[in-house]
C-alpha cells in the first residue's frame, strides 16, 4: 500500500459522495421528499452515507443493511407482499425493521446433537448470564495480542454483506484501545458500543447506528498539527495510520471516524448483555466486531 494508492482511493470515493449528493438534491425537488432510504452496493459506502446525511437534503437517511444483491430477496418478498397478496402498507417513522436476523436460528439441542456429531469438545450454558461470564473471562481487555477469540451464535442469523456489515457474532478480541490497526492497514476495527452509551464515546448527535452503515466521529479525536503534517512526507504510509489520536485508535480511522454499530437491549439483548463488563471500563468501552485481517 503506497500513497498513489491512498490517493487514488480517495479521489474515487470524493467522486462517488459528489455524485450521490448530486443525486439525492435532484431526487428531493422530484418529489419533494424529507426522508429517503438507499438500496443498491453503493449504499455500503457508510462514509458516503455519512455525507449523505451530513450534508444532503434530507432530514432522515435509512440504508437497507443488506442493501446489495442479496438483499433483492427481501425486496421480492416485500413486494409479493403488498402488490400480489394486497397487504396494506402503512407509512411509519424510525426504523421499524428493528433487527437485520432474518436468517435460520438453531436450539442448543441441535447445536449439541452437531457438536456431538462431530466429536467437539463443548461446554453447555443455559444460563446466559453464565455464559458471558465465560466469554469475558477468557478475553481480558489487556490482551492486546495473539490470545483467545470468541465466535458467539445468538437467535436468528443476520441478513449482511460479509465483507461489509460486521455483525454481532464476529467478536475479536484485540481491545479497541490497541494502537494495532484493524483487518486491513487502512481499514479500523468496527466497534459496538451500547446505544445507552455511544455518545460518551462517539458523536453521534443522539442518533443509532444498529446496522453500521454510518460513521461517527470518535470523541476526543486530534487532529495532526503542522509539525506531524510537515513530517509526513518523510513517513511511510503505514506510520501515518499508526498515529495514536484517540483513546481507541484500533477502531478510528485516519480521518478520526468509526463505523460504529449502536447495540439495543431490546433488539439484541445477549449481545447487549455481553457488551456490558466492557462498556462499563473506561479502559475498554466497546468490542471489535471484526474477525477477519483482510
Amino acid at each position: 500500500m503506497t500513497e498513489l494508492h491512498a490517493d487514488i482511493a480517495r479521489s474515487a470515493q470524493e467522486v462517488i459522495e459528489e455524485a450521490i449528493l448530486r443525486s439525492a438534491r435532484f431526487a428531493q425537488r422530484l418529489t419533494g421528499e424529507r426522508a429517503v432510504c438507499l438500496a443498491g452496493g453503493v449504499a455500503l459506502n457508510c462514509v458516503a452515507n455519512t455525507r449523505l446525511r451530513r450534508d444532503g437534503p434530507f432530514d432522515e437517511v435509512w440504508v437497507q443493511p443488506a442493501a446489495g444483491d442479496d438483499g433483492s430477496a427481501i425486496g421480492a418478498a416485500f413486494w409479493s407482499w403488498h402488490q400480489i397478496d394486497d397487504r396494506p402498507r402503512e407509512p411509519r417513522q424510525g426504523d421499524r425493521m428493528a433487527s437485520a436476523a432474518l436468517g435460520p436460528a438453531y436450539t442448543n439441542d441441535e447445536i449439541a446433537a452437531w457438536l456431538e456429531d462431530s466429536e467437539i469438545e463443548h461446554e453447555r450454558f443455559d444460563d446466559v448470564g453464565a455464559l458471558v461470564e465465560v466469554v469475558v473471562a477468557h478475553s481480558p481487555p489487556d490482551r492486546s495480542s495473539g490470545g483467545s477469540a470468541a465466535a458467539w451464535s445468538s437467535g436468528r442469523g443476520r441478513w449482511e454483506t460479509d465483507r461489509f456489515w460486521r455483525t454481532p457474532r464476529q467478536r475479536r478480541d484485540r481491545p479497541p484501545q490497541s494502537p494495532d490497526q484493524g483487518p486491513q492497514s487502512f481499514r479500523p476495527f468496527a466497534p459496538a458500543v451500547l446505544a445507552e452509551a455511544a455518545d460518551r464515546w462517539f458523536d453521534l448527535d443522539g442518533a443509532t447506528s444498529p446496522y453500521m452503515v454510518f460513521t461517527a466521529p470518535v470523541s476526543g479525536w486530534r487532529p495532526r498539527d503542522d509539525a506531524h503534517v510537515a513530517g509526513d512526507a518523510h513517513r511511510g504510509l503505514a506510520a501515518q495510520l499508526r498515529d495514536v489520536r484517540s483513546g481507541i485508535p484500533a477502531c478510528t480511522h485516519v480521518d478520526g471516524s468509526a463505523p460504529v454499530q449502536t447495540v439495543d437491549a431490546e433488539t439484541r439483548p445477549d449481545f447487549h448483555r455481553l457488551i456490558v463488563p466492557s462498556a462499563t471500563r473506561p479502559e475498554c468501552p466497546s468490542l471489535n466486531t471484526s474477525f477477519n485481517r483482510g
